[in-house]
C-alpha cells in the first residue's frame, strides 16, 4: 500500500513538473512568435518605397546649365500608390524661350523672347527599388511615369494662345529624408501639339523641351 501510494506520488509530481515545463515552453513560443510579428511589421513599415499617397511640389531648370535663364517653372504632382503601379496628375507652369522648345520664326528674337504654358493632365507611374540595389542604400527609389496632358501657351509675339493637348514623360530619383518626406529629382520631357484655329490661316506648332526639377515630396 505503502509503494503504490509512493508512486501516485511520483506520478503527480512528475506531471506537473511536465505542465510547468509545457507552459514554460508555450509562453517562450508566444514571446518568439510575438517579436518575429513586431520585426516583421517594422521591416514592412519602413522598407515601403513610399505611402499609398504623395504630393510633390518643384522647381523646373533647363537641363543644361549654359541655358539656366531660358526656362523656369513650378510644379505640382498627386499621386496614388498601390504595389509599384498608381496614378499621377499633374499642374504645372512654366516660362521657356521660343528657341528653346518650338521653331517659330518671325520679327522677334526667338532666344529673348518667353512662351508661358500652362500643363494639366494624368497618367499612370510605376515606382521601383533599383536604386537600392545600386546604390546600397535604403533611402532611394525612382519612378516613371507618363501623363497625357492638356497645354495652353501664350506669349507677347503671339495673336492669341496656342492650346492642344500632349505628352510628358518622366523619370524620377528620389530620397527619403524620413517616413514621410522626400528630396527628388526629375527629368522630364513635355511634347505638345499646339494650334490656334481662330487665325486665318490656321497656326500648329510642335513644341518639345526637357526640363530639370528639384523639389521636396510628401507621402501618406
Amino acid at each position: 500500500m505503502k509503494l503504490l501510494n509512493r508512486i501516485i506520488v511520483m506520478l503527480a509530481l512528475l506531471s506537473s513538473r511536465t505542465h510547468a515545463l509545457s507552459s514554460d515552453e508555450e509562453l517562450e513560443l508566444i514571446n518568439l512568435n510575438t517579436e518575429e510579428a513586431s520585426v516583421h511589421n517594422y521591416t514592412v513599415t519602413n522598407d515601403k518605397a513610399i505611402g499609398r499617397h504623395s504630393i510633390e511640389f518643384s522647381y523646373s531648370l533647363p537641363t543644361s546649365p549654359l541655358r539656366v535663364s531660358r526656362l523656369s517653372g513650378l510644379n505640382i504632382r498627386y499621386s496614388t500608390h498601390a504595389q509599384s503601379y498608381g496614378l499621377t496628375f499633374i499642374g504645372s507652369t512654366s516660362n521657356i524661350s521660343i528657341s528653346e522648345a518650338t521653331s517659330l520664326t518671325g520679327n522677334f528674337d526667338a532666344d529673348e523672347e518667353t512662351l508661358s504654358t500652362i500643363e494639366l493632365g494624368f497618367g499612370f507611374n510605376r515606382t521601383s527599388i533599383l536604386p537600392r540595389e545600386i546604390l546600397s542604400s535604403k533611402s532611394f527609389t525612382d519612378e516613371l511615369s507618363a501623363a497625357i496632358v492638356y497645354g495652353q501657351v501664350s506669349s507677347d509675339v503671339l495673336i492669341n494662345d496656342l492650346a492642344g493637348f500632349g505628352l510628358v514623360t518622366s523619370y524620377a530619383l528620389k530620397r527619403k529624408l524620413n517616413d514621410s518626406w522626400s528630396f527628388i529629382g526629375r527629368v522630364d520631357h513635355h511634347l505638345h501639339s499646339l494650334e490656334d484655329t481662330t487665325s486665318n490661316p490656321e497656326i500648329e506648332v510642335t513644341a518639345s523641351w526637357m526640363s530639370l526639377t528639384l523639389g521636396l515630396g510628401i507621402s501618406f
